[in-house]
């Protein structure tokens, strides 16, 4: 690092603002480049040949990787006195969001001999607008004390929709609890009183409070009667509640998580209120080098891509994404591309950058748009996959068989095919809801019921992975192998989220 000098020199208050400026960019792009090169790095680890232990431990470092880009992000932001995206009302696919902290917390759990459990009823909605980062460091801060303090006993995190639809996150540990007077100070910065045996100043309950007002929820922790403590965040209706009127034709997007570069403000709000209206969750990217930090760091069903952008380009986003899917270190996405350039020059040059499809700016009907992204996310997902160095190609199939599924509607004919489809659909919804109430009360009779209705489902539409997944939960469920239902059951009902978004966008007489 450079510094001032200290005598004979004299320097103005703008060359020193413009000097930290520019030194806290350079810090930032090395920073930024190392958390790339660690979550690349764990992409690239093949997990399949591993023993369930260690590939459990690998997804907790992989998911409190991605917990630390968001972190490192927010606070290079703040320093540099940038915009944070996440003001933004975003959607947050928050099951997602809850299986991703099981990952980082079991292995958390299991490094200090703690027993980490998630349990999340049935209601709880998928999508929540809430922001992300804030609702994280929270819910970080409340598990970690109870793992701090818990010893070898349990910590569990509990997600229920409460009387008036208030969604509320309990955080339990079998601990000491809190001295009384370390309870009339909870929330206080350095909380901690001299008197207390526990390590720690206090600091992660004094975080969790300025984020849960961010959030505009309650906070409030006591300690059980039958041992230790409970912290409870209340997020009320208003809070969450993500608004899912479409206003006419646009399709349900609530599958799917959407990254948008794009410099301009309002274009950013636009396609961000168009993306959380359909019910996706979105993360915004100012620019070219902003765009390819994301893909670095996080996962996509989808990027959108302004052409015009300042630091770096579309165009260059685009063949850097390209080549970087290759390598394995990005996950195979689509890319579509958003400009105000429609000439034929302009439009090749776009697709041999990498494009897969190109949407003219503006963009004025949220029908057209929806559709269009899920028309890219179906075709992306028939295409070959981008084969990573060394690495066969190979080739990843819908989820569905195209001509099982057009032999099943050609059977039901013309007329009956859409009512086919209605009622395959109202199944698999009902076979969804029924799982994750399984799930949650760790019923093994219901698993093994709506496993076995899945088995038939998915064999009359050819989704082999989920015909597979389901037989092996099925008997699972049969041996009274609890511990194999649970590690299973979310793997199969992402399978099956996929499976239905996939048949959601079939035409009756099928594609």
């Amino acid at each position: 690092m450079s510094y001032p000098p200290e005598t004979g020199s004299e320097i103005s208050d703008t060359d020193g603002s413009d000097a930290l400026e520019r030194e806290i960019e350079l810090f930032s792009h090395d920073i930024r480049s190392a958390v790339s090169d660690v979550i690349g790095g764990l992409r690239l680890i093949e997990t399949q040949d591993l023993d369930a232990a260690l590939r459990s431990q690998i997804g907790g470092i992989h998911a409190s990787s991605e917990v630390l880009a968001r972190l490192i992000e927010d606070a290079l932001i703040f320093v540099s006195g940038g915009k944070h995206h996440h003001l933004l009302a975003s959607n947050l696919h928050l099951r997602r969001f809850l299986r991703d902290m099981e990952k980082r917390w079991t292995m958390r759990g299991n490094l200090q001999g703690v027993t980490f459990t998630l349990d999340v009823a049935p209601d709880v909605p998928d999508v929540v607008q809430l922001d992300r980062l804030a609702l994280e460091r929270v819910l970080a801060n409340l598990i970690g004390n109870g793992v701090k303090h818990a010893g070898e006993s349990n910590v569990r995190l509990s997600v229920t929709l409460a009387e008036a639809e208030v969604l509320r996150f309990s955080v339990t540990d079998e601990g000491p609890g809190f001295s009384d007077a370390a309870l009339t100070r909870l929330f206080s910065l350095n909380a901690r009183s001299s008197e207390d045996e526990a390590t720690g100043g206090g600091l992660g309950l004094h975080i969790s409070k300025q984020n849960a007002d961010t959030l505009g929820a309650k906070l409030s922790v006591t300690n059980l009667a039958s041992g230790g403590a409970e912290a409870i965040l209340e997020v009320p209706y208003q809070a969450w509640h993500a608004a899912s009127d479409t206003g006419g034709g646009a399709p349900d997007l609530s599958a799917y998580r959407i990254l948008v570069a794009e410099d301009n403000d309002t274009s950013q709000l636009l396609v961000s209120q168009m993306l959380a209206t359909m019910g996706a969750e979105c993360e915004l990217a100012s620019d070219g080098v902003e765009a390819l930090n994301w893909m670095s760091w996080e996962r996509f069903d989808l990027a959108l891509i302004d052409i015009e952008m300042p630091r770096l380009g579309g165009l260059d986003v685009l063949r850097a994404a390209r080549n970087r899917q290759r390598s394995g270190i990005y996950p195979s996405m689509p890319l579509i591309a958003m400009t105000t350039y429609v000439l034929r020059s302009n439009r090749d040059a776009i697709y041999a950058a990498g494009a897969d499809g190109l949407l003219a700016k503006p963009l004025v009907s949220i029908e057209s748009f929806g559709h269009a992204l899920l028309h890219y996310i179906a075709a992306h997902a028939s295409a070959p996959v981008i084969a990573a160095k060394g690495a066969e190609a190979r080739q990843e199939a819908l989820p569905y068989d195209r001509e099982t599924l057009r032999n099943l509607l050609r059977i039901a004919g013309q007329e009956c095919a859409p009512e086919l489809m209605d009622r395959l659909q109202s199944d698999l919804a009902m076979v969804s809801r029924g799982m994750r109430a399984a799930q949650a009360s760790g019923d093994l009779a219901e698993t093994r019921n709506h496993t076995h209705i899945l088995i038939s489902l998915s064999s009359a539409v050819g989704a082999g992975k989920v015909h597979k997944a389901a037989q092996a939960l099925n008997t699972a469920a049969r041996q009274g192998n609890a511990d194999a239902v649970a590690r299973d059951t979310p793997d199969l009902l992402d399978a099956l989220d996929r499976l239905r978004a996939a048949l959601a966008v079939v035409p009756p007489q099928g594609d």
